[in-house]
């Protein structure tokens, strides 16, 4: 398997974080200290996004009428503008472009959840000060469309001319941005790749993964689905050079013989090809990759981690994955 190098970042939090630069010198070498003398990613400070933060747009959470979860009354008044699944720099620095997932959790609830992403600007709170809020511009968002009929199956809002993306016609798990400005998003309903312009116009048709990796929430599945819901792309990188993406799979494929693989791909933009890498090796069969980013040519950050919630959260490792040692301990 990969070189894999843990950083021995546990727990979870409904925050943004800020970490040492400890983080990325732990990341290629061995135990090196920050300038405080300190092993390892360290918390520096964090910003807290209220769970109930809505933006303009129709009522959502119809699927939940006259219901109240986690305190929170359905339906929405409005747009959530939470639930972050990607995040990118934004216009200037300091500030992000945030992209929710679908919504609700999958096709049949989330019909009235409007796919978008977000400018946020986190006011770090610090031992130096900060007040720990997070700024979001709810009137300049990027709505994700589909007015030129790109997605190649009818969608919710099929009959408009504008003809939004809801979470039950895409389910946006990651987001990159090329030099040239435009996104692109990484899908688990198809699993697809999702090449949008910087203002959320769908550019061309969802690229469909190589391998006839189909989960059973695409909507040109006709036989068995080979991703399992919800294992397919989730965490995707962007090559520093903007030329390629990387992404490993949530989850084994299906009928894998190593349920501790997870396939590794690499699409090459310009030529519209895939690559298929060796496969990452997980620490527990059921463990997910839930994120990855890429530091060089050849090394991603990968979060992986087991599906626990709360106290039952007990696997949240960083780890760096060296693409060009393959067969490494």
């Amino acid at each position: 398997m990969f070189t894999t190098r843990a950083l021995g970042i546990a727990g979870t939090a409904a925050a943004f974080l800020a970490i040492t630069p400890a983080l990325a010198a732990s990341a290629v070498g061995d135990h090196e200290l920050d300038d405080h003398g300190r092993d390892g990613p360290v918390l520096e400070g964090r910003a807290v996004l209220a769970a109930e933060t809505y933006a303009p747009g129709p009522q959502s959470g119809a699927f939940f009428a006259r219901q109240t979860i986690n305190g929170v009354t359905f339906p929405n008044p409005s747009q959530p503008a939470i639930g972050y699944s990607g995040i990118v720099d934004g216009r200037s620095p300091g500030e992000y472009l945030a992209m929710p997932d679908n919504g609700f959790g999958n096709k049949a609830n989330s019909f009235d959840f409007e796919l978008r992403a977000y400018y946020i600007q986190p006011d770090f709170k610090t031992a130096n000060g900060g007040t720990g809020e997070v700024a979001i511009d709810l009137d300049n968002y990027v709505a994700f469309r589909d007015p030129n009929h790109e997605a190649g199956f009818p969608i919710v809002h099929d009959s408009t001319t504008d003809r939004l993306l809801t979470g039950t016609d895409f389910d946006p798990e990651s987001i990159q941005r090329d030099h040239d400005g435009d996104l692109w998003v990484g899908d688990e309903f198809g699993p697809w790749i999702l090449h949008f312009s910087a203002d959320g116009v769908l550019l061309e048709a969802p690229i469909a993964m190589p391998d006839g990796l189909m989960s059973p929430a695409n909507p040109h599945l006709s036989g068995p689905a080979t991703v399992n819901g919800s294992r397919g792309l989730e965490g995707m990188a962007i090559s520093p050079n903007g030329q390629s993406l990387t992404f490993i799979l949530e989850g084994a494929v299906v009928g894998a013989p190593d349920p501790l693989s997870r396939r590794i791909y690499r699409y090459d933009i310009a030529s519209d090809s895939f690559t298929r890498l060796a496969d990452y090796h997980t620490e527990a069969g059921g463990n997910f990759l839930s994120d990855a980013q890429a530091l060089d040519g050849h090394t991603l950050m990968v979060i992986e981690r087991d599906g626990g919630r709360g106290l039952a959260a007990n696997f949240r490792r960083v780890y760096a994955v060296d693409l060009d040692r393959t067969g490494a301990d």
